[in-house]
């Protein structure tokens, strides 16, 4: 039996959510799209990005990393199936999480799911 166990009394504070979008067929997600997204989900939640890297695959899709001062929100894109997953985990108290519905429906999807990972 093989297996890894270990117990920590004391973690550190942190948010994680999990967020799925669906769009419609017409829209187009692109980097200028994801840019859009992920440029007012910063605004709005007062994060502070300091680095940010790409990665783009063939057919289009993308992953975009957002290294954040309070930890990071991560992008992947699948537009072949119009479909956006997004990482966001902060180690910042007092966010208002429940402002990120009403910034995601800005941008038309047809589905949000968003998930708050517990540990």
């Amino acid at each position: 039996m093989c297996g890894i166990m270990f117990f920590v009394t004391s973690l550190p504070y942190f948010d994680h959510l999990a967020i799925k979008l669906v769009f419609a067929e017409n829209q187009e997600i692109d980097k200028l799209f994801v840019s859009s997204l992920l440029e007012k989900i910063v605004e709005v939640l007062n994060l502070k990005v300091v680095q940010e890297v790409d990665h783009d695959f063939p057919g289009g899709g993308l992953t975009r990393v957002l290294v954040l001062s309070q930890s990071h929100l991560i992008c992947h894109t699948w537009p072949e199936n119009n479909f956006i997953h997004l990482d966001l985990m902060t180690c910042s108290e007092g966010l208002r999480f429940d402002s990120l519905r009403p910034i995601i429906e800005l941008f038309s999807p047809k589905s949000i799911l968003i998930q708050e990972l517990k540990y």
